[in-house]
């Protein structure tokens, strides 16, 4: 992976993605399979609440690699 900043968000755009971040909630599954038999004794999905506090951010360019990719281009 790699990035290169080229800058940082202020004003307004900033506070945005302040305001976006303070909630983050994911959904998980939970598994717990039976002791001695086939099935499960409890499969449900979950709530994970949770959020960031948003400090900076910075925008610039990114890219990812693979180690597959580069073996073919050498």
């Amino acid at each position: 992976m790699n990035f290169e900043a080229t800058g940082e968000l202020t004003g307004d755009e900033f506070e945005q993605v302040k305001a976006l971040s303070l909630n983050l909630d994911t959904i998980g599954w939970r598994y717990i399979p039976k002791v001695g038999a086939p099935g499960a004794e409890l499969s449900q999905f979950i709530l994970y609440p949770q959020g960031m506090e948003v400090k900076k951010v910075q925008v610039g360019n990114g890219g990812l690699f693979s180690f597959s990719l580069l073996i073919l281009l050498f």
